[in-house]
């Protein structure tokens, strides 16, 4: 769980199984996702939008392209593909 104001409940009842772990609250190298994210902002960069839908029409042709491979090279940090290969093995 990320810092976030919005991921810090005070009154959250978690089940006995269940541990929450803190990471910093930017924090690239532990949630992959956030370079897809900044891909996506930078080909966002300096366009304005009229609407909505024109946005969304902006985001599906940037990430239409996007093939496995791209999304790998940005998620696929050398340290979590060597512990989901130790998992699988």
């Amino acid at each position: 769980v990320d810092n976030s104001r919005c991921h810090t409940a005070q009154a959250l009842q978690l089940p006995p199984n269940v541990i929450l772990l803190f990471q910093p609250p930017y924090a690239p190298e532990v949630n992959p996702a956030e370079r897809v994210w900044k891909a996506l902002k930078d080909a966002l960069a300096w366009q304005s939008f009229t609407n909505l839908a024109a946005l969304q029409a902006r985001v599906i042709a940037i990430v239409a392209p996007w093939k496995t491979a791209m999304l790998q090279s940005l998620t696929a940090y050398p340290f979590i593909v060597e512990a989901i290969n130790a998992l699988t093995l």
